[in-house]
């Protein structure tokens, strides 16, 4: 949509913005997603909340206004319930009294809660990020040699084509930006820029925040990564402007500050900036950050890629479990690996990986302080530097065949996304021992990417390989991937712990939300769980020993083991 027309929009959600106050103050209390069912609406929602909590609350649409696509019907019953509410209370036992109080779909609680497992403190537990002997390169551009990004810009583009990402226009759920030498300012599209988090045209990061897990600078850092201009020479070192190049230095960022933390984050704030993703009409959405899965991420995402953009997601880091929303298949989910083509020992890894990319010692950009120098840059570790070289990479492709024939190149069903995807697993390179039931068929090749044909040729009687999508996979599919357990084992280990009945949608809805939450969270007490057998010593008041679970889900648990013999 036009600039106009787009701010207007935007500015029509401002006064729901989480960080915006009224002359009553500002709702920092819990908050909870609401999915209604057909034929109900905010005010059923305003109504089921009022039964459940005594406190100020706010019901807004959770999409509504975002774009001027027409949303699905099942977005448009999508609210975020925002309160001043503040209790101890297991926040999933609330939102199943508010599930039940509405006759809802689905109610989840809307939470800022870090994906690290609770187990361990989490600042300690990202000592993943230290030394493990593999020297840092010195050349900085290490990591673009690796991927084979020189000898890709070499090529001559497709007819119709550009190179370097010309063209392409990337947007970037993160931090913001902020001033650097080496985040080129004339390919930063601030008339498209948004901050999601209080709900105005500004994007730049203050870098003025401070708690454990802050990633100030962090957008920054990455989108550097994705599109600083310069070149690399063949030893791997960089040439001027700056000091850093990135993979796509003709595209064009649109900043959309989403996140203090890229770990630690409302999970609401990162679909809507899905959906504003579409509205700034992008063409690749690169999101270096992660958490929880929720019905709204999952919704967002499905209907970006429906229109045509490519969503690239990181695995994530310290935690094992791929986090949301690389967890879901309608991403380009992406692992880190390092100098010496082995695995990061920090990236996530399972079933839900498409790629690997350098994530270790990857030179960026350095700004995470309001007074640093403007031109600082150094090594980094992270799957979020591996998603936007990846990122960079989709922008190179896209602009490097043209819109107009990578349109046509698709299938019937596909997207752009799946095109994409079976380009990249094609162009993917497996280093010698690599686990590619772990992390992917290998790390990507740029120059054989873009020298994959859109248009295969046809194999008589071969099946066209096809990814699954969320709904297909369901519930149980999603949650499997969190543990990367096969579905089958996990199907089976939840109808012996919950009964048949968790097969019933209407039960899954209750249920399932919550134990993928505890996956990251409390992945080894609750696999313990899973694997525990009839008649196992403990009974039926042993069932829950350790796991953060709402009294709600704890008593189906409960009343299974009861009857078991």
């Amino acid at each position: 949509m036009g600039r106009a027309i787009r701010l207007a929009a935007l500015l029509a959600i401002a006064s729901l913005s989480i960080g915006c106050s009224r002359d009553d103050g500002p709702y920092d209390g819990a908050r909870f997603l609401v999915l209604v069912a057909p034929g109900q609406g905010q005010a059923e929602v305003e109504a089921a909340v009022g039964e459940v909590i005594d406190a100020a609350t706010r019901v807004e649409p959770l999409f509504a206004d975002l774009t001027s696509r027409p949303l699905p019907e099942r977005m448009r019953r999508s609210f975020r319930v925002l309160t001043r509410w503040i209790s101890d209370e297991n926040p999933w036992q609330v939102a199943a009294r508010i599930l039940e109080a509405g006759g809802f779909e689905r109610v989840e609680p809307d939470l800022d809660d870090a994906t690290v497992r609770s187990d361990i403190e989490g600042v300690a537990q990202l000592s993943c990020f230290g030394d493990e002997g593999v020297p840092a390169p010195s050349e900085r551009g290490w990591a673009l040699v690796r991927l084979q990004v020189p000898e890709a810009w070499a090529l001559p583009p497709a007819p119709g084509g550009s190179g370097q990402g010309q063209g392409v226009r990337v947007c970037h759920p993160d931090t913001g930006w902020a001033e650097h030498v080496d985040l080129d300012a004339d390919r930063l599209d601030l008339a498209s820029a948004w901050n999601v988090l209080d709900a105005n045209d500004d994007a730049e990061d203050p870098l003025d925040y401070d708690f454990p897990l802050a990633s100030r600078g962090h957008g920054t850092a990455t989108g550097s990564v994705i599109m600083s201009a310069g070149g690399v020479q063949p030893d791997g070192n960089t040439t001027p402007p700056g000091e850093i190049t990135g993979v796509a230095p003709a595209a064009t960022l649109v900043p959309l500050r989403t996140v203090k933390s890229v770990v630690q984050l409302f999970d609401s704030d990162v679909a809507a900036a899905v959906l504003i993703a579409v509205a700034s009409e992008c063409d690749v959405v690169s999101m270096s950050l992660g958490g929880r899965a929720f019905f709204g991420l999952e919704d967002a995402i499905d209907f970006a890629v429906s229109q045509g953009l490519i969503i690239v997601a990181a695995a994530g880091n310290c935690v094992g479990s791929v986090v949301a929303p690389a967890v879901y298949p309608e991403t380009i989910a992406v692992a880190a690996s390092n100098a010496e083509d082995e695995p990061w020992h920090g990236s996530s890894h399972g079933e839900a990986l498409t790629i690997a990319a350098p994530g270790e010692d990857v030179h960026r950009a350095r700004r995470d302080q309001p007074n640093e120098a403007l031109d600082q840059v150094g090594p980094s570790d992270g799957t979020s530097y591996a998603t936007a070289e990846l990122a960079g990479a989709a922008a190179l492709w896209l602009a490097f065949h043209g819109h107009t024939a990578v349109e046509q190149a698709r299938a019937p069903g596909e997207r752009v996304q799946d095109v994409f995807a079976r380009a990249v697993q094609a162009a993917a390179v497996p280093p010698p021992g690599w686990d590619t039931e772990e992390y992917g068929p290998g790390i990507l090749d740029v120059k054989k990417l873009l020298q994959y044909p859109l248009v295969l040729p046809p194999t008589p009687g071969a099946p066209m390989v096809s990814r699954p999508s969320s709904a297909e996979l369901g519930e149980i599919g999603i949650l499997a991937r969190t543990l990367d357990r096969p579905l089958a084992a996990v199907r089976s280990d939840l109808v012996r712990q919950f009964g048949q009945e968790i097969l019933e949608p209407g039960v899954q809805k209750v249920v399932l939300p919550e134990l993928t939450y505890l996956a990251l969270r409390q992945p080894r007490q609750l696999e313990a769980l899973l694997a525990r057998r009839p008649g196992a010593p403990g009974g039926a008041a042993d069932a829950t020993a350790g796991l953060e679970l709402s009294e709600e889900v704890a008593s189906r648990l409960r009343s299974q083991r009861e009857n078991q013999p």
